[in-house]
């Protein structure tokens, strides 16, 4: 009892430290790729207030903890810390224990569906703040689950992976196209189109419509219940990606719970 109680304890540590890095590549991320003439990484500089530009010591770094201890503001400048970024390091968590509730003590299993939905919710912050889904991540996240087909045997198989991702190209490929010549309007972004045949990598050809369904359910009662809270008509551009990452999620699950 005592070592499980380790282990759960040390998962639910590495967790939270887990998406305190989200956190950071999340906001850097877009900024290296979108104005490199700033010269950040992911490594420097060090953490600081964007608002006073102090930089952050270890205590005000503590995924979680620190956030509740200083109430949501800067300990220097008391400007506003936003909840994005408990909630973001709660959410792995809680997606760290999902998996290690499913997949128990087999990790060779568990440590790649960490992989696959951690990246899931890094591509879904971006999107949201930037209406960008960068290749360096959707294409990372693409090989991987072949590779996961090929190497671990779990999900589709290496056939199968490589069928399915080619379809969901081609399907998003299409449907972009065919809305572009009708409307003259981008409907699907490059991101979209390669997350979605990412998905078909980790998840098979079969969960491709399930997928999809679910993202366009899921969007589609977003933006009304919005639109009608806010009096407006829905906006003509929003963020796929995130519910792409939720249909993604919810049938990885249902997989792997069956």
């Amino acid at each position: 009892m005592e070592h499980n109680l380790v282990w759960w304890l040390t998962l639910s540590l590495l967790a939270l430290c887990a998406g305190s890095f989200f956190n950071l590549v999340i906001y850097r991320l877009p900024l290296m790729l979108l104005h490199p003439q700033m010269k950040l990484s992911l490594t420097s500089p060090r953490s600081h207030c964007p608002q006073c530009n102090t930089t952050l010591t270890l205590r005000d770094l503590i995924p979680l903890l620190s956030w509740l201890a200083l109430r949501g503001r800067c300990r220097h400048c008391y400007a506003r810390i936003s909840w994005r970024y408990p909630a973001l390091e709660l959410l792995s968590l809680l997606y760290a224990l999902l998996v290690a509730a499913i997949f128990q003590s087999n990790w060779q299993i568990g440590l790649p569906a960490l992989l696959f939905g951690w990246t899931l919710l890094i591509l879904t912050f971006i999107d949201i703040d930037h209406h960008l889904l960068p290749d360096v991540l959707t294409l990372s996240l693409l090989w991987a689950g072949l590779l996961r087909a090929a190497l671990i045997g779990q999900g589709p198989s290496p056939a199968g992976a490589i069928v399915a991702t080619v379809a969901g190209y081609l399907l998003f490929r299409l449907l972009a196209d065919i809305w572009y010549y009708w409307r003259h309007e981008v409907a699907l972004g490059g991101g979209d189109i390669k997350l979605f045949a990412a998905l078909g990598a980790w998840l098979g050809l079969k969960a491709l419509p399930a997928t999809l369904m679910i993202a366009s359910a899921g969007a589609l009662i977003f933006l009304l219940i919005k639109s009608s809270v806010c009096r407006q008509p829905p906006p003509r551009r929003f963020a796929f990606g995130p519910w792409l990452a939720l249909g993604g999620v919810m049938i990885f699950v249902w997989q792997n719970c069956h």
